[in-house]
């Protein structure tokens, strides 16, 4: 099955990149505090991984598409890769976005059908790579490259 997120960061005044993460609930192993993800989820059939993203954005913390500016190549084209641990079968696409400041405001868990998650935070890139799923390691780094390569 595939999948499809978005990576939203902010940059404070000294440039410094932070990620929206989401704080997983794990009724069954406890995992709580190690626990955190991004916004993303299957594609439903009929759905491209584009608008699977913004729906999983949205249900997921509350975000359209005109609270955030996506990462475009040179072409304008949105950026976007898949998790290096795809494989061909399993895909997850992943885009990477920056949030306007004031939609910062309007991050929500309220939305969310499935209770997935019990908070959102902001975290760096070292804190990303330590408390979250580990298979968004990667995404993580990923995202923060291209983020310091193609932002304007």
């Amino acid at each position: 099955m595939s999948g499809a997120g978005i990576l939203v960061y902010r940059k404070d005044n000294n440039d410094n990149i932070t990620f929206l993460v989401l704080k997983c609930i794990d009724k069954k192993n406890k995992l709580e505090d190690k626990c955190y993800d991004i916004p993303k989820g299957s594609i439903d059939p009929g759905e491209d991984y584009f608008n699977a993203a913004v729906r999983e954005m949205n249900e997921e913390v509350g975000l359209n598409i005109d609270d955030i500016e996506f990462l475009r190549n040179k072409n304008n084209e949105v950026i976007n890769f898949l998790s290096p641990l795809s494989d061909g079968e399993n895909n997850l696409h992943i885009m990477v976005a920056k949030i306007k400041d004031n939609s910062i405001k309007k991050i929500t868990l309220d939305l969310n059908p499935y209770d997935e998650h019990m908070s959102f935070e902001w975290k760096n890139f070292y804190t990303c790579e330590n408390v979250c799923l580990y298979f968004l390691k990667d995404i993580f780094s990923l995202g923060e490259s291209l983020i310091k390569n193609h932002e304007h």
